[in-house]
């Protein structure tokens, strides 16, 4: 039997080679073992040269590049811009990066599992006196012999580094050790200080887990309790602890877990939101006022929505209570008021779109009706007498308000209601459009149409365009809401406004205010008509 034993061997810093030692026994049947001799000299290595070019410090592994079931070779010098695969047998050459300068450690493992090993790579750089260095994935591409890609995946503070792939199971993570060496008060590195924090990467997107407290509190030469106290602000600190933590928190790149924080204070600083649409203007304009309102008090909104179903919304805000929210903002919605109350027990809740005054539980509505009272009042005084209206949802308490308001303010007028005139609609642009097909259909004659909501009077804008009908020429149109898109319809849409971004922050300064115990004093913004150019003046 054949015995080979292979030494990776740098001369000089000059030449990379392995050594091979062989040793053949001698032929024939199995003899009775020779009494043991004294060690005489050791065997001779002869060395096989491989390379000639690294230059200064050396970094060598070997692996199978190629699924060949050969060791092959990679190397690189500290002072060499690439880095080489020598592949077996003739250890030809292959540079498959030019983008390590200064290596300081490698790496290889097959992570993926191709068969073609990944590579990690630490290399240092220096910026105002300050090291630091980077680390980097190395992927083959189609072609191992080709450059492969080079992937940084992070950059610390250090004087030197080293790297390792860590197989636990099925997984393989990548472990670096960075020496992170203390600067004095001058800024000159103070050798009587070092440390070795571990990080961890986990394939396939390489992120580092999170630094801690605790390394922190290492790098900086102070326990965890102060830098807690310190982060917490809960006791002072030292100023020359105060240095040291700030120092080693910006070098680290140190994140608090905020959330942990306020937990152990009992809060989350979030406040949910239900909206009932992720997509639509109206519910967009709130949640930015909420948005404004919570800036610079270090509370953030977490946004869900019910989707107009009672039972999702109830579904929903169990998940915002489970989330520890320490206030709940409701936009609109299915619920019933006896609900929300009782929601109120366990968080504290302002409402948007219905009337609630008890000590966790604040509401309010905007006046539907006087809104469409402006509205309808408008198209009246422009002459129109023959009005068609496009209502909402028949249980949505707002489309009832502007519906009561198109009613009396005819009647206050005079003005016979003709019920063939009052449509159904869904507060969508669709409904809009069928609305105004039926209309058509009806054979009733009108010169104005009142939209229960701008979609609806975008759909219904539509419907008149494809039967050929001109808007304000031959029939006018009102809507209600004004979204930022109605000042750009053709022609530019006549409308009441809702200022739903004010509506938002009166409900986020009326939450902040509860959770403080405050008196709310909420000031209800008004609505008010918008005239542009899609209502015309009849005689």
């Amino acid at each position: 039997m054949r015995v080979r034993t292979y030494v990776l061997t740098a001369a000089g810093a000059l030449t990379l080679s392995f050594s091979l030692l062989a040793q053949q026994p001698p032929a024939g049947p199995p003899q009775q073992a020779p009494a043991a001799a004294p060690l005489g000299p050791p065997a001779p290595f002869y060395p096989h040269v491989v390379s000639t070019g690294l230059r200064g410090g050396y970094q060598v592994v070997a692996a199978d590049m190629n699924k060949d079931g050969k060791i092959d070779l990679i190397g690189l010098g500290s002072q060499n811009p690439e880095l080489v695969w020598y592949e077996n047998p003739y250890w030809t050459p292959h540079v498959i990066t030019r983008d390590a300068p200064r290596m300081v450690n490698l790496a290889a493992a097959d992570v993926d599992g191709d068969g073609i090993p990944e590579l990690a790579l630490a290399y240092e750089f220096s910026t105002n006196r300050q090291n630091s260095g980077k680390i980097a994935i190395l992927k083959a591409g189609k072609d191992p012999r080709e450059l492969w890609t080079l992937t940084k995946i992070d950059e610390l503070p250090m004087t030197s580094h080293r790297v390792r792939f860590l197989k636990i199971g099925n997984q393989t993570l990548l472990i670096s050790a960075p020496i992170i060496t203390a600067e004095s008060a001058d800024g000159f590195t103070n050798t009587n200080h070092t440390t070795t924090p571990l990080h961890a990467y986990r394939p396939p997107d390489w992120k580092r887990e999170t630094v801690t407290v605790h390394e922190v509190a290492r790098v900086a030469g102070v326990s965890a309790a102060t830098v807690s106290r310190f982060l917490n602000g809960t006791a002072k600190v030292s100023e020359e602890k105060r240095q040291a933590i700030e120092a080693v928190i910006e070098k680290l790149n140190y994140k608090p877990n905020v959330l942990a924080q306020n937990l152990k204070m009992g809060s989350s600083r979030t406040i949910g939101v239900l909206t009932q649409s992720l997509v639509s203007g109206y519910f967009a304009d709130a949640m930015a006022g909420i948005d404004e309102a919570l800036q610079g008090t270090g509370y953030a909104p977490m946004i869900v929505s019910g989707h107009w179903h009672a039972e999702e919304e109830a579904e929903r805000i169990e998940l915002l209570i489970a989330r520890r929210v320490d206030g709940l903002v409701i936009l609109s919605g299915k619920l019933k008021d006896a609900q929300i109350l009782k929601l109120s027990q366990r968080v504290p809740i302002v409402a948007f779109g219905r009337v609630l005054d008890a000590p966790r539980a604040y509401g309010f509505c905007l006046d539907n009706y006087w809104g469409a009272c402006e509205a309808v009042g408008h198209l009246i005084a422009q002459g129109h007498r023959s009005i068609a209206f496009i209502t909402g949802p028949s249980d949505h308490q707002d489309a009832l308000a502007r519906l009561a308001g198109y009613r009396d303010t005819l009647a206050k007028h005079g003005i016979k209601e003709h019920q063939q005139l009052i449509v159904g609609g869904d507060f969508q642009e669709s409904g809009g459009l069928l609305a105004v097909e039926r209309l058509l259909e009806s054979g009733q004659r009108f010169s104005a149409i009142f939209c229960a909501n701008d979609l609806t009077a975008y759909g219904a804008r539509l419907a008149l365009y494809r039967r050929g009908i001109r808007v304000p020429e031959d029939i006018s149109v009102i809507g209600f809401d004004d979204l930022h898109s109605s000042m750009y319809t053709t022609p530019p849409l006549t409308t009441v406004r809702q200022p739903l971004f004010e509506v938002g922050q009166c409900l986020g300064r009326a939450m902040l205010k509860m959770m403080a115990r405050e008196p709310l004093g909420v000031e209800v913004p008004q609505l008010n008509l918008i005239v542009r150019e899609s209502v015309r003046r009849i005689t």
